[in-house]
């Protein structure tokens, strides 16, 4: 498997080819425009079209900054939240707030459309194979271009519109999906429940042929396929198909990576010299990093963050320190390591697993899977296996391990909006931020962002999913 320096230099070569063939703009899918120079040869080939998979810049930052300090899960220093701004507006959970008046240009969605640009072009391309060889190649390409596609879409609905209920999916507006590459095809904005839709469509016609081998872990696999669907499943209320899609996932890769084990072979060596392993893990179904191309390196968090670990959890012992900030007590995350911020891991569906089971009144296997986690997270003579009386109590402790397991990955934000869904789930979420008091309902319109105004000026069918 190459790691992560070699893929980048590879990238570096095979994506020229493609710099005098597609030119793109990242502000909006209605940008790309495709050329065909004089004399310069035209990919056709699977090993032709497999770079656009790989651009180390566009396919792999998945960019869940806004979601993540939506949720208070990074410190923003107060002299740099602007009055007015959108990004204080979320920050500061503010009800009265107009975030679209401010908020002009949104790189991140332009980056989301790009890559469903490159998934359209491998789609819709005439692909030449003279053997089984290179046709099975072909399918396995296909798939991952499909999956990628609905990966996209899944971030972009969760993100922009309302989360789904079963009974408004049908009505609540959406996002632009456009399911060519073709620019004379203008994007329509589906609803929720359209976009859903979409997404299991490309998902189903994909996990067959995604191979459960890959070249690395930017190319996802049949665990990640499965895993994903089990995610997707997860959020339309679907569980019993969510449970069997996590199951075959983790069929397939239930690793679980031992960091009790590297904090006790690395806890005396300076920091900068521990091992990068993250790239290379095999928790990973799909890496992509998340925040920045720094993945979570300088992320700064308040010292009651802290307060939700336990003191022998290597998730903080390994992954922060505390250092003032500003005159602040605070902690920051001081691991150097390509984290999978914005991919997939089978510790993910594995927790997805415990949540579906603990639904279904199956408390001891939830349990058995919170539990199989966490001894690989907790030293080990501290490590007590936790049980769970109720379904709720079971919920309760596998959202809390989440929130630890899924640092800034925009997974936390994710949760809270799917489970504001459901009454007995709904929270209210309360912060003490800058000596201010916050509150923020489980059925605010914060929970939506807005499109930006470039989103909105170059695609006039495109409305708000947000009154402010």
């Amino acid at each position: 498997m190459l790691n992560f320096k070699e893929i980048e230099m590879k990238n570096k070569i095979l994506l020229s080819l493609f710099s005098i063939v597609l030119l793109f703009s990242v502000t909006s899918c209605e940008d790309y425009v495709t050329i065909q120079p004089t004399g310069v040869l035209i990919p056709k080939t699977v090993a032709d079209f497999e770079p656009l998979l790989e651009d180390e810049i566009y396919m792999t930052l998945y960019d869940k900054s806004q979601q993540v300090s939506f949720v208070h899960e990074n410190y923003s220093r107060k002299d740099l939240l602007v009055e007015g701004n959108y990004r204080t507006i979320n920050y500061y959970w503010d009800e009265t707030g107009d975030r679209s008046e401010t908020f002009l240009e949104d790189t991140g969605y332009g980056y989301y459309y790009r890559r469903i640009f490159y998934c359209n072009t491998i789609l819709e391309a005439d692909i030449i194979t003279e053997t089984l060889a290179e046709e099975e190649q072909k399918k396995a390409l296909l798939a991952k271009a499909r999956i990628l596609r609905a990966y996209n879409y899944f971030d972009l609905i969760n993100k922009y519109a309302k989360a789904y209920h079963p009974e408004t999916a049908g009505t609540d507006g959406g996002i632009l999906v456009k399911l060519t590459a073709d620019m004379e095809v203008k994007p329509r904005q589906f609803t929720v429940k359209e976009t859903y839709d979409q997404i299991l469509e490309d998902c189903l016609l994909a996990v067959d042929d995604l191979k459960e081998e890959t070249l690395n872990y930017i190319h996802p696999n049949k665990a990640f396929g499965y895993g994903f669907l089990a995610r997707v499943y997860l959020h339309m209320h679907k569980y019993d198909l969510a449970l069997e899609a996590a199951e075959k996932s983790l069929a397939l890769n239930d690793y679980i990576y031992d960091w009790v084990n590297f904090y006790e072979t690395n806890k005396n060596i300076p920091r900068y010299k521990w091992p990068e392993v993250e790239f290379e893990s095999q928790e990973n179904l799909f890496w992509a990093e998340g925040l920045s191309e720094f993945g979570l390196r300088y992320t700064w968090l308040y010292e009651t963050h802290m307060e939700k670990y336990e003191a022998a959890d290597t998730r903080a012992l390994v992954n922060f320190e505390p250092f003032p900030y500003f005159g602040e007590p605070m902690y920051y995350f001081s691991r150097s390591d390509n984290t999978n911020v914005g991919g997939m891991k089978s510790t993910e569906v594995r927790m997805i697993r415990a949540e579906l089971n603990a639904r279904k009144g199956n408390l001891a296997k939830a349990m058995e899977d919170v539990n199989a986690l966490r001894a690989k997270r907790i030293l080990t003579a501290d490590f007590v296996p936790l049980t769970a009386a109720t379904t709720q109590e079971a919920m309760d402790i596998i959202l809390s391990e989440k929130e630890k397991e899924f640092f800034a990955t925009g997974i936390r934000y994710a949760d809270l909006k799917r489970l504001n869904t459901e009454p007995e789930y709904a929270r209210i979420l309360t912060d003490h931020v800058h000596d201010k008091s916050l509150s923020l309902a489980p059925d605010s319109h914060l929970w939506v962002f807005p499109f930006a105004f470039s989103a909105l000026e170059k695609n006039d069918a495109l409305q708000q999913n947000t009154p402010r």
